[in-house]
């Protein structure tokens, strides 16, 4: 370290810094998808009469819909 330039320290130091942020953005996208594998829940969109049969009968085994029916006025 002692032999080096200023502009290689400071190479040193970038390449040193950009190596903590990949290890923190890595960090922070495990955290992410963690948190996305616990969701509970799936979304919440709105359908139309055609669309119900194919998002609702059609849903597939396992998976519970909830409905919110309503009328526009």
């Amino acid at each position: 370290m002692e032999n080096l330039s200023l502009d290689e320290l400071d190479e040193l130091e970038d390449e040193e810094e950009e190596a903590i942020l990949r290890e923190l953005k890595q960090k922070r996208l495990q955290e992410v998808k963690d948190h996305f594998a616990k969701a509970r829940f799936g979304e919440v969109l709105e359908i139309s009469a055609q669309d119900y049969v194919q998002e609702v009968n059609k849903a597939g085994a396992g998976i519970w819909v909830v409905l919110h029916l309503y009328k526009q006025a």
